[in-house]
């Protein structure tokens, strides 16, 4: 093969490749993982930050947490937006997350709560998770000043199952359910 012929065989070659990964890209975006969800639901930051391609292990996990939201949709009656879900180590790094965060595993969800109060739909999650035999490590109700957000945390064994609020002043509190 001549040199000319074997540059023209690489570039198609290398296009058919990014071709390839591209459409794995939009493919993996928007595949279904569970309870009316797809992966970008999950792939959010409210920042401009490219995802690397999802490991087998987190995709496993969001799917666990994609049927947990959608425990806490049905408990609530409504589906609950996503405002975070799996964070890459640099992502997470970037916005200040925890190097223990479940949000590393794709174990970790942030929500708004659809009832507009956190404490609430924490408490409607647990209740959830109790009734469907969900294991999970800590739901975590966000005080407004501090996002007024809902965290799920699931865990890979038994769990903690903590229920906490987070308050105004950067502290945690437990909750009853």
């Amino acid at each position: 093969m001549n040199r000319g012929r074997a540059i023209a065989a690489l570039v198609a070659l290398l296009g058919a490749v990014a071709a390839v990964a591209a459409y794995r890209v939009r493919r993996v975006a928007s595949d279904e993982i569970g309870a009316g969800y797809v992966l970008g639901d999950y792939l959010v930051t409210g920042q401009s930050f490219e995802f690397p391609p999802v490991p087998t292990e987190v995709f496993a996990n969001l799917r666990r947490s994609a049927s947990a939201q959608g425990a806490i949709n049905n408990a609530v009656d409504g589906r609950g937006y996503i405002t975070s879900g799996w964070r890459p180590p640099d992502l997470n790094e970037a916005i200040g997350g925890v190097s223990t965060s479940s949000h590393l595993s794709g174990l970790g969800t942030d929500r708004r709560p659809v009832l507009g109060d956190s404490i609430a739909e924490a408490r409607a999650a647990v209740k959830a998770f109790r009734a469907q035999r969900i294991d999970w490590d800590q739901v975590i109700a966000y005080h407004p000043t501090r996002g007024g957000h809902v965290h799920v945390g699931l865990s890979t064994g038994k769990g903690r199952q903590q229920l906490l609020f987070a308050d105004e002043f950067g502290g945690y509190v437990t909750l009853e359910d």
